[in-house]
């Protein structure tokens, strides 16, 4: 009550938490996603906190047959880095759909790895391959199947969380990467 009296663009979302719940709909473009022949640019960061709906965004317009580019960056939500990229990608989408320009440079999709630099692909999610991992003795964690003995274990405790430390978050202090220094979590055994 910072404002004296109760502030229903506050509270509404918080009572509506639910997926499904009707409240959503009118704010809800899903469905005209897939019949209105715009193309589309998405562009968002790692760590933004609507880098789940942008991506299944993404994926509605792609199966539903428009013409659509990807862009995720090593960004938060607030980053100065974002809304650059953000609106040098508006201006080479805008100029070659409104315009008759030039096809933009790159392709359908590009991303920033981890590792850094950019990697264009050509589809979102790219193909990949599963692979099985296993918690080794000593912590360690590898493709072979452990020994047999004792096993290795690794302690979760939904009540005690890890922190979180960076990641998505609205705050541009505490969002994106972080690094926490001497760091002396891990398996026990």
């Amino acid at each position: 009550m910072a404002v004296g009296h109760p502030v229903g663009y506050y509270r509404d979302p918080v009572r509506h938490d639910q997926p499904g719940d009707p409240y959503w709909t009118p704010a809800d473009f899903r469905p005209a996603l897939r019949d209105r022949g715009i193309p589309a640019a998405v562009i968002g960061g790692w760590s933004d906190m609507s880098l789940p709906s942008m991506l299944a965004d993404y994926q509605a317009l792609r199966e539903g047959g428009q013409a659509v580019r990807l862009r995720v960056g090593p960004w938060h939500h607030t980053s100065r880095d974002l809304f650059r990229y953000s609106f040098q990608d508006a201006l080479d989408w805008f100029g070659a759909h409104l315009l008759g320009g030039p096809a933009p440079s790159w392709s359908s999709v590009r991303i920033e790895t981890m590792a850094g630099g950019w990697r264009d692909l050509q589809q979102w999610p790219p193909a990949a391959s599963t692979q099985r991992w296993h918690l080794q003795p000593k912590g360690a964690l590898a493709t072979p199947v452990p020994p047999a003995g004792e096993p290795a274990r690794y302690t979760d405790d939904p009540a005690d969380p890890t922190p979180a430390v960076g990641g998505s978050s609205s705050s541009p202090a505490s969002a994106g990467p972080k690094t926490t220094g001497n760091w002396s979590g891990g398996p026990t055994s």
